[in-house]
């Protein structure tokens, strides 16, 4: 694979997964309106997926392909750790100490989760 097919693989993963985040985030919206929910259900998605692309056995398909499209672009631009961390700072500059470790600890222990989850899927494929 060439350079400028990996650039390519990359931007349109990511432009895929950026769509997808802001659907998940217009769906969450009339429910949850701070966005929280949104941001650790695309978390929980692009890890779910992640691990199990991380530990599939694809033997039909480029390697390359889904490591660039799927891995690097795709969950990239799903996950979104850069606005889970600014709702944090958020939390913090507000003094909110309990939706602040809570959501630092449910966010990190529900991604963990989903990415084993993928992995046991990918075991059982």
């Amino acid at each position: 694979m060439s350079n400028w097919q990996a650039y390519l693989f990359v931007f349109i993963g990511g432009g895929l997964g950026s769509v997808l985040r802001w659907l998940i985030s217009k769906f969450a919206q009339p429910f949850y309106p701070n966005g929280i929910i949104a941001t650790l259900g695309a978390n929980m998605i692009a890890s779910l997926l992640l691990g199990y692309l991380l530990y599939s056995n694809f033997q039909n398909v480029s390697a390359s392909l889904i490591r660039f499209f799927l891995i690097i672009g795709f969950c990239g631009g799903l996950s979104t750790f850069s606005t889970f961390s600014a709702e944090n700072l958020a939390f913090l500059l507000d003094g909110q100490w309990l939706k602040l470790g809570g959501y630092i600890l449910l966010s990190v222990f529900a991604c963990l989760l989903s990415v084993w989850l993928g992995m046991c899927l990918a075991k059982l494929a």
